[in-house]
């Protein structure tokens, strides 16, 4: 049985507003942050009391993704805007009206020239990776597309809704692959496991799903994972452990092989998040940042140990 110890060995202040966005930066120990504010500031794990705004966007950040082809920052706002941030300059190059309600996720496609958005008009879409222009639009609900994943070799991907459904394609066909109601409310955490073998999903219902990735899908098991909504769901690098993080103000680390609940870590015990904890990323395998509500983010070290009892 694995046992772990978590400290908290930084803790990243200066944001007016709550946080909604992470992203991993180009250098080694950086990364960014943006939210409700409107600022995207770029910090240093070894360095958290001096963070430094690179952007600022007339609308709330709900999501932040990496373009390293071009070195570009890609933020998507609660207006249904794409921002593209050249990170030479640190100056906006384009404003790309994406969607007509929010951007909720973006996600860069490594093995296809595209990528992908959803966003509050319950679309999915498209575009040419290089130059960003619109290929496709997947129109599958008239309510917010929340979330979006693709499994590890980029043969399918999976989208969750505030239909309580969540939807799968195969890439590139687009071929629709699932289709079901998955939750009792909003999706928001969607995941796929490193092996390909399941789809991990959360929302407002509280409740982790595991789904058999296969066609047509079947459940495996259902935890109750948290007390409120689970914002986001994230593997380790190593696809040993995944985190899931919770509008109750926890952030949870799971056993990827048999789903065992490892670690709770909260306010009380660890000193963590003050309210509802919106994204966790993975820096590598045994540290993982979070960001909130309470307008600030948080770097955690992991120490696992195996125990006999």
């Amino acid at each position: 049985m694995k046992k772990i110890h978590v400290q908290r060995i930084a803790h990243f202040t200066g944001h007016t507003q709550a946080l909604f966005a992470l992203c991993p930066a180009l250098q080694p120990n950086r990364f960014y942050t943006s939210g409700a504010d409107g600022m995207i500031v770029e910090w240093d794990t070894q360095n958290p009391a001096e963070g430094h705004l690179i952007a600022r966007v007339n609308a709330p950040v709900y999501f932040l993704a990496l373009h390293p082809q071009h070195l570009w920052l890609l933020a998507g706002t609660s207006k249904g805007n794409l921002h593209v941030i050249d990170l030479a300059s640190h100056k906006e190059i384009r404003n790309i009206e994406a969607h007509t309600h929010g951007v909720y996720h973006i996600h860069y496609l490594q093995k296809h020239e595209l990528l992908l958005t959803c966003g509050g008009d319950g679309q999915i879409k498209l575009w040419n990776r290089n130059d960003l222009t619109l290929l496709r639009t997947l129109a599958a609900s008239e309510k917010n597309a929340r979330i979006l994943t693709v499994n590890p070799d980029e043969t399918q991907f999976a989208a969750g809704y505030s239909d309580k459904f969540i939807r799968q394609w195969s890439l590139p066909d687009l071929t629709l692959l699932n289709d079901w109601e998955a939750h009792k409310n909003s999706v928001f955490g969607l995941a796929f496991s490193p092996d390909n073998k399941y789809l991990l999903s959360g929302g407002m219902d509280a409740i982790l799903s595991v789904w058999n990735n296969t066609r047509p899908v079947t459940l495996f098991k259902h935890i109750n994972a948290h007390l409120l909504h689970i914002k986001y769901i994230s593997y380790n690098p190593s696809g040993n452990l995944f985190a899931t993080v919770s509008m109750d103000k926890t952030l949870k680390i799971w056993d990827a092989a048999d789903f065992e609940l490892l670690k709770v870590i909260d306010l009380a015990r660890h000193n963590g998040h003050l309210s509802s904890i919106n994204k966790v990323m993975w820096t590598d395998n045994l540290h993982l940042i979070t960001c909130s509500d309470d307008r600030t983010a948080m770097l955690w070290q992991l120490e696992i140990t195996e125990s006999n009892l």
